[in-house]
């Protein structure tokens, strides 16, 4: 089966690798949807000249959005992404960036992102960061979305093009650290309450909360440490929580959790 085909493509002879790839156009969004033809899909992808790759591009930048959000056919969509040039991805990557809150929230379509952010260019990055920054509460909670915004934060701070993201890093860190800007907590949790408190404690926001610390510059760690020693008492009261201090006492120190322990012990000496 697939494999015996697989196998054939790695011998060393164009024609013939062009023979049996040339068998999958005009099929190339349902074989990359088959749980067993999306690996031959996946070799062509790896093997042919990326010249030869447009086809495939062709027929799935038509589905862009549906193929990214496909448990197989994400993975031919993050291979196009590896192996091909930026103007053959023009259609592709642009029906991917007319959907990243959709994709962000997909249990599939999130690794697409993430390849992204990896991958691609610094226009792509930014956009994804971007779009990112705009609800991170309801983004930070979710498990798919909430890997994306984690993925936002290294590459903006410590990516190979975290120079030229600087201020797209800047604004995802005021969003994290400023009140909650709007999505579904706003109304009912209070417009004084940040962000940060109120992703701080979740089982997939805390992880955001710990990466956020890691990408602080300046005067935001400060910011960052204000907060989270506000909410000290709240967060040793939970495993996640002390989770969160750990990191806390990785990043500042741990002066920096002694020294309000015996500030607190002193004023209520008194």
């Amino acid at each position: 089966g697939c494999r015996v085909i697989q196998k054939a493509l790695e011998v060393p002879d164009s024609d013939l690798r062009m023979t049996l790839a040339g068998g999958l156009k005009g099929h190339i969004l349902e074989a990359s949807e088959h749980m067993h033809a999306n690996f031959v899909l996946q070799k062509c992808i790896d093997v042919l000249p990326q010249s030869a790759l447009d086809f495939i591009v062709e027929e799935l930048e038509e589905d862009a959005v549906h193929a990214s959000s496909h448990m197989y056919a994400c993975r031919a969509v993050q291979r196009l992404l590896q192996r091909c040039s930026p103007n053959q991805l023009q259609v592709l990557i642009s029906g991917i960036m007319q959907n990243i809150v959709r994709l962000a929230y997909d249990n599939f379509g999130n690794n697409v992102l993430r390849h992204l952010l990896d991958q691609g260019g610094v226009a792509e990055k930014r956009r994804i960061i971007t779009a990112m920054s705009s609800n991170v509460v309801d983004f930070a909670r979710n498990k798919a979305s909430s890997l994306v915004l984690e993925k936002c934060l290294l590459v903006a701070s410590f990516g190979e093009h975290a120079a030229l993201l600087e201020k797209e890093r800047a604004a995802l860190i005021r969003a994290i650290l400023g009140p909650i800007g709007g999505g579904k907590g706003s109304g009912a949790e209070g417009s004084n309450l940040t962000t940060l408190r109120a992703i701080m404690l979740d089982k997939f926001g805390n992880y955001i909360v710990q990466r956020a610390m890691e990408s602080c510059r300046g005067s935001e760690r400060q910011a960052m440490k204000k907060q989270l020693l506000a909410a000290e008492s709240e967060l040793r009261m939970s495993s996640i929580g002390r989770h969160i201090l750990a990191s806390m006492r990785r990043q500042y120190g741990p002066q920096a959790q002694q020294r309000e322990v015996t500030v607190g012990a002193i004023v209520g000496g008194a």
